[in-house]
């Protein structure tokens, strides 16, 4: 049985502890609660507990399960809701017989928590999100969003400690960044690593990555990402990064 929460509860926090989809709907819930129209969350539960997780912000879906779920019941119900894209693991995807966008890789991190020695390089303040945004649009990072509501997700997120964004300097410029884009209790999901094409090459994306894993994992967290497959995912196991699933984009 599905049901839309109407009032805070813990059982889907602690429901989504269990993976890196989870760690997105638990960040989304903490940051803009159950009373904003644009936020919706669901919960599917039978006679043992909870067996699946839904975020809807605005028309993106995150979708989080247990293999016992009802995937046909949720089949029916998220083609009932609509949506634009729905992000979950490829065998949650296979269940619900949808067709991807895309795929690739959860990695996780395995590496060891000495960070970079060249952390003069790395901004952790002194710059704004509109710098981030720059970045991004500049190297033509995919599936980036308009500015305006970009800044606003992510304000709010930053705000309430659901999300964080570090850049790396040159000559007092932002040239690259990453982002822990979703925190919670137990786990964090990096992403937005980009450079500006002229700064590439030089280590600054890699140093990021390893500093904001680094820390994740010293607070006993998991230290996640999502990485497209092919040789980027070559480039995150050198970096410390092993693959534990799949992704898939609807």
């Amino acid at each position: 049985m599905l049901k839309l929460l109407q009032k805070q509860e813990n059982v889907l926090i602690q429901f989504c502890e269990k993976d890196v989809f989870g760690t997105r709907i638990s960040a989304y819930y903490s940051t803009y609660g159950i009373e904003l129209p644009f936020a919706l969350f669901y919960i599917q539960e039978n006679d043992e507990g909870v067996t699946a997780a839904i975020c809807k912000i605005d028309e993106a879906i995150t979708l989080c399960c247990e293999e016992n779920a009802d995937f046909e019941e949720l089949a029916e119900f998220l083609n009932a809701i609509g949506y634009e894209s729905i992000m979950c693991s490829i065998d949650v995807c296979d269940q619900l017989k949808s067709e991807p966008k895309k795929t690739g890789s959860v990695v996780e991190f395995k590496g060891s928590l000495k960070t970079s020695q060249k952390c003069d390089n790395i901004l952790t303040s002194g710059f704004d999100l509109t710098a981030i945004y720059d970045i991004l649009k500049h190297s033509d990072f995919a599936g980036l969003s308009e500015r305006l509501p970009w800044l606003s997700d992510v304000s709010i997120r930053v705000k309430m400690g659901t999300a964080t964004a570090i850049a790396a300097g040159e000559n007092g410029r932002a040239v690259a960044c990453a982002m822990i884009l979703f925190e919670t209790g137990r786990a964090a999901l990096i992403g937005s690593v980009a450079t500006l094409p002229e700064f590439r090459g030089k280590g600054f994306a890699g140093e990021l990555v390893t500093f904001l894993a680094a820390g994740i994992a010293a607070k006993n967290k998991r230290a996640e990402l999502l990485c497209a497959e092919g040789s980027i995912i070559e480039f995150y196991n050198r970096l410390g990064f092993i693959r534990t699933g799949g992704w898939a984009l609807v």
